[in-house]
């Protein structure tokens, strides 16, 4: 991409004025829109080419050049927004399909997925990026979507690219419920349920409390963090307490344990940590 490469033999021309020497071969290898312009019957040749005028920055003349020929980028390039932005913006009007390819491959970067997630959707959206939007979807999940808070965030995005986040949301709960509620994991989950210390039938429903504030802490926050938040908060919870406390029978079994718990706390908790660990994760299902 050198200016002075001999065998370079077109010169580009930003909109502050910098040339850019290229191979034409290059050139249209990288830009459907020169390919198409070179396949035409070429015009009287001149030994002094007259630069063609790109309507972009130089810097953004460079970037797309650069990721061209193989050449280092700035390193910081793919960390700033506002840079990606007008980079998809100069490949995408000159079919620079091969560079959106590597924007797409670098975007899926942990920096930009935590600190930009909701501009990275957009983005993947937008392009039709199916696997950068799924990489990003559980990131925006970790709002609650229906809280006014979360409209202020997601306001750039368009209901229809919206839609698909609601839908993975609500799949989650559901998900989440039907492994509560499946009784072969919880029994307590569809009363009577037999004791396991007596094996009479038992009543007790701390465990139906417990499930609600589960299915309602995960509803607010139905992303990793939600998850993270109740595996470290569900043991300070009066619901979880009520639960792991409750008594049935005064059976004794002389094994380690308390007699009396109709829910061993640790059991229960690997429970629910393993049925939120098995959540759907994919916008597509």
């Amino acid at each position: 991409m050198s200016k002075s490469t001999l065998a370079a033999d077109v010169i580009l021309k930003s909109e502050d004025g910098v040339l850019f020497k290229i191979h034409q071969l290059i050139l249209s290898e990288a830009s459907e829109f020169f390919r198409t312009m070179y396949s035409l019957p070429p015009g009287p040749k001149s030994s002094d080419p007259t630069p063609l005028s790109i309507d972009a920055n130089s810097k953004v003349v460079a970037w797309a050049l650069a990721i061209i020929y193989g050449k280092p980028y700035p390193p910081k390039l793919f960390d700033n927004t506002e840079k990606i932005d007008k980079l998809i913006a100069f490949c995408e009007k000159w079919s620079m399909h091969g560079v959106l390819m590597t924007v797409r491959c670098a975007l899926q970067r942990p920096s930009l997925i935590h600190n930009h997630h909701t501009w990275l959707y957009r983005v993947a959206c937008r392009q039709g990026w199916a696997e950068v939007a799924d990489a990003v979807a559980m990131e925006c999940l970790n709002y609650d979507l229906g809280s006014s808070d979360a409209l202020e965030v997601f306001e750039p995005i368009s209901l229809t690219d919206f839609r698909p986040l609601l839908a993975l949301a609500r799949r989650r709960v559901n998900a989440f419920r039907d492994k509560l509620d499946d009784d072969s994991v919880f029994p307590a989950s569809s009363p009577p349920f037999k004791c396991p210390r007596c094996d009479k039938d038992c009543e007790d429903r701390t465990w139906l409390v417990l499930r609600a504030r589960l299915l309602e802490e995960l509803q607010s926050c139905p992303g990793r963090e939600g998850v993270k938040k109740i595996s470290i908060d569900m043991d300070g919870w009066p619901e979880w307490e009520a639960c792991v406390s409750a008594r049935h029978c005064d059976y004794d079994y002389d094994y380690g344990y308390d007699p009396y718990r109709l829910f061993d706390p640790s059991e229960t908790k690997e429970k629910i940590i393993a049925a939120l660990d098995d959540l759907p994760e994919s916008l597509s299902g």
